[in-house]
């Protein structure tokens, strides 16, 4: 994975191995979530869709690679686990 697609930092992964947060629940953000959107472009444009199918799509798309790379799975593996998740998209434009 290069650094645009990072989704979780060796400290991160320490934070939910080692901090216990006790009662307080904790919610993991995936920022930069929209960098999947240009990998699942492709990947809907190599099947043959279209440009505009292709950009329709590319969200749901996104969500589905997500999902494949296994990051909350692996989070949900740690001592002390997030509670839940979200994921945000568009966050660096102004």
């Amino acid at each position: 994975m290069d650094e645009c697609h990072r989704a979780i930092t060796k400290a991160e992964e320490r934070f939910f191995a080692e901090c216990n947060t006790s009662s307080v629940p904790v919610i993991a953000v995936f920022t930069k979530f929209d960098a999947l959107w240009d990998d699942a472009f492709g990947q809907l444009k190599e099947l043959g869709l279209t440009g505009m199918e292709s950009k329709r799509m590319a969200p749901e798309k996104a969500k589905e690679i997500f999902t494949n790379m296994k990051i909350w799975e692996r989070l949900c593996e740690t001592q002390y686990p997030p509670k839940d998740w979200v994921y945000l998209a568009g966050v660096s434009t102004h």
